[in-house]
């Protein structure tokens, strides 16, 4: 089974529109563990959805794959495709890498690997784990995750 192949009916009973819900509570200032925890996507109903982090990552992937290292410089961008001014440390690889294998295995990323048969990148055949993001896979949205991702109203600068 590949991992892009999936049922539209995984979606669920979703809110038609999503926007942020945050805390600036810290548990840890030094580490910022447990941090992400606090922010999260909700629905206009209240209820908590993804965490932050992952919806960042959806909105990343919108328009083409990447690798996890991309995904990091994508997220610290402080331009207009980035999210590094929504939190409040510079995005690490291990944070990536945890909201990365969350969203393969909640089927909204799939992963492509580099076939030298055909000489471009084609879906895995399963599920591969990212430990460190130096491992040659790529990431792109699945149709339930540019669903989810449409349904999203980001955080908006009140600074803009």
């Amino acid at each position: 089974m590949r991992i892009c192949k999936l049922e539209k009916e995984s979606l669920g009973t979703r809110s038609s529109t999503m926007s942020a819900k945050w805390s600036t509570t810290t548990l840890d200032p030094t580490t910022n563990q447990g941090l992400e925890t606090f922010m999260v996507a909700t629905d206009t109903n209240g209820n908590e959805g993804r965490p932050l982090i992952e919806m960042f990552i959806l909105d990343v992937l919108r328009h083409d794959i990447e690798d996890v290292f991309s995904i990091v410089k994508m997220l610290n961008n402080t331009g207009s495709i980035g999210w590094r001014k929504f939190w409040p440390h510079d995005f690490t690889v291990k944070e990536v890498v945890t909201a990365v294998n969350a969203l393969i295995r909640d089927g909204l990323v799939c992963q492509l690997v580099y076939d030298t048969e055909c000489a471009s990148a084609v879906s895995a055949d399963s599920a591969i784990e990212i430990i460190t993001g130096s491992e040659e896979v790529w990431h792109e949205l699945t149709e339930i995750g540019r669903q989810i991702w449409e349904q999203w109203e980001p955080p908006i600068d009140e600074a803009d």
